[in-house]
């Protein structure tokens, strides 16, 4: 039993091959080499309870009938049966380190209204927390990284030890190597867990990663990564279950990557928006996701159209990205009037101020959707305006883009609420980078808006340890958005400079 001096404390696996185990989380080092399912920490024991056995544990009087044991809750343990194949879940089998391990995990990432209970590796919401908790015990390299992300967390709670950090970069460290040994298989590309691990590998790298160097952020090549397992597979296979759901949570990553590179996103073509749908019905988060795949492909002609030396060709140019703009436009405001008031909770300019602090995961859900939603317009007017060749900061078109920026500065804060857990707040670090470059470049210093400095406030608070402001300047491969201020151009010049 489990406590008895002399016994093995090693996993089951290597107790059943009566092999040495180093007791290594998630899976031992012995299995590993082996090439081995690793059985956990679990002791080889079934409860059985004497109540629902009293057919056995009765005795007969020897007349007939039966005594029945004056302690009906008398519970002993018994070796498992050889007569029948006991199939035990997955998640029962872990080792009660690593449970509290994914219990601490959740309770640090999640919203304080969606809290899993310790001990329990499930979120139990839709999302990437559905995701993780389906493909956890099928991907070793996933585990790796959600016990790596779990030990950076704790590493960096109140009653923590740094002494977890390092041991959360060697679990991070064995991730990389399981990665990098899957994907030389032929039909890597084809498993969900890699492309989940993947997308956790890129957020654990912002976060607990030291890395003070001006270099290009991982998560780009992460991103790059994932965009070609999707590629490779496929839009029919994402048309239903875990594939469907990894497939629209990760669009937002894949249209930001094009964005950053103003090119058209392979995912923009038709049959990218239209297959993997076959079965189901778009939601609207989905139909915002398709609006904003198209803005990348507006930035890459609007680049065209800027390269063009012929008065002719830039006059078709011209034509063809203004007529773009015009379609982009009227689909946001399809999306917008199918929304519906919903849109409106967190916009300062209806509600007032302070805004509502989301409570649950599906206000953060809309709040997302709403920064989303006034980025693209943002974008949207910005290339119309170049195209346009404005010369004015009160055409119309920048005057929008200046009213959205306002909306997004005073609601990306609640992203950083003590309430929002860390995942929202990862989420929101994009959101604020391209947001507090944008009040950067268009305002003149001591001339700063009150939705400036209540961006430029977020720089002091820490992620798991790590200053926004560090995040900030990891993410931006080195550069100071804050610092970005080309105060020597003109205004109308600044006001699109931000782009």
């Amino acid at each position: 039993m489990v406590g008895i001096p002399g016994r093995s404390k090693g996993c089951a696996t290597c107790r059943r091959r009566k092999k040495g185990c180093d007791q290594a989380i998630p899976v031992c080092s012995q299995c590993k080499k082996s090439g081995l399912r690793c059985g956990g920490y679990s002791r080889d024991l079934t409860f059985v309870h004497s109540a629902v056995q009293c057919s056995v544990l009765s005795s007969n009087n020897g007349d007939g009938s039966t005594r029945t044991p004056q302690r009906p809750w008398l519970a002993r343990y018994a070796k498992p049966s050889t007569e029948a194949k006991i199939i035990i879940q997955d998640s029962l089998i872990r080792s009660a380190r690593e449970q509290l391990y994914l219990g601490h995990l959740w309770d640090v990432m999640l919203p304080k209204g969606h809290r899993a209970a310790v001990g329990s590796a499930r979120q139990g919401d839709t999302g990437w927390g559905t995701l993780i908790s389906s493909l956890y015990d099928k991907e070793p390299s996933l585990r790796y990284v959600v016990v790596a992300t779990a030990m950076g967390c704790l590493s960096f709670s109140g009653t923590g030890r740094r002494d977890m950090l390092i041991k959360s970069l060697e679990s991070y460290t064995a991730a990389v190597r399981e990665i990098g040994k899957e994907l030389k298989g032929q039909a890597a590309y084809e498993r969900d867990g890699l492309v989940v691990a993947s997308a956790l590998m890129a957020s654990f790298e912002l976060v607990f990663v030291v890395n003070d160097e001006p270099t290009a952020l991982a998560w780009a090549g992460h991103s790059e990564g994932q965009l070609a397992m999707f590629l490779a597979r496929g839009p029919e296979a994402f048309t239903n279950g875990v594939a469907h759901q990894l497939f629209v949570d990760s669009r937002i990553n894949m249209a930001m990557l094009a964005i950053g590179k103003r090119q058209s996103s392979p995912l923009n073509d038709m049959k990218w928006k239209t297959i993997p749908w076959r079965t189901q019905k778009k939601s609207l988060k989905d139909s915002l996701m398709d609006i904003i795949l198209d803005i990348p492909q507006l930035l890459e002609q609007l680049t065209i159209l800027q390269a063009c030396s012929c008065p002719v060709g830039g006059k078709v140019q011209r034509s063809q990205l203004l007529n773009a703009c015009e379609g982009v436009e009227s689909a946001l405001a399809r999306w917008a009037s199918r929304f519906g008031t919903q849109i409106l909770k967190f916009d300062y300019t209806v509600t007032g101020l302070p805004l509502p602090t989301p409570c649950d995961g599906s206000e953060f859900s809309l709040l997302h959707s709403s920064i989303i939603y006034w980025f693209t317009g943002m974008m949207l007017f910005s290339v119309k305006s170049i195209a346009l060749n404005l010369t004015t900061p009160d055409g119309i078109e920048m005057l929008q883009v200046n009213a959205l920026a306002r909306k997004c500065g005073r609601a990306i804060p609640l992203l950083f609420e003590s309430s929002a857990g860390l995942s929202e707040n990862i989420s929101g670090l994009m959101a604020l980078s391209v947001a507090i470059r944008y009040f950067a470049v268009t305002e003149l210093p001591g001339q700063q808006s009150e939705e400036a400095r209540g961006l430029e406030s977020l720089l002091t608070k820490t992620l798991a340890g790590t200053s926004v402001h560090k995040l900030l300047k990891r993410i931006n491969g080195g550069r100071d958005a804050v610092l970005d201020n080309e105060t020597e151009q003109p205004q109308h010049t600044r006001m699109l400079g931000w782009l």
